[in-house]
């Protein structure tokens, strides 16, 4: 794996945590300002789809530079 690709995992990782964090201690402080459960959970879905997404932009950026530099 390139270090772009590991760095770019940790990121995602540490956004991860830290979204999940702040879902929850929100609704732990204010309780009646809550989201819909299934909005919640689309958030967490979509923020889990991001990462393939992200993954897949990457590689094929990475095979358009790598054999298709040279075209103008």
């Amino acid at each position: 794996m390139s270090d772009g690709v590991i760095i770019f995992f940790i990121v995602w990782a540490l956004g991860v945590l830290f979204f999940s964090n702040a879902i929850v201690w929100h609704y732990e402080r204010q309780p009646a300002d809550r989201l819909p459960m299934w909005a919640t959970i689309l958030i967490i879905i979509f923020w889990f789809i991001a990462l393939p997404l992200a993954l897949l932009i990457l590689s094929v950026m990475r095979i358009d530079f790598t054999y298709f530099s040279d075209e103008d």
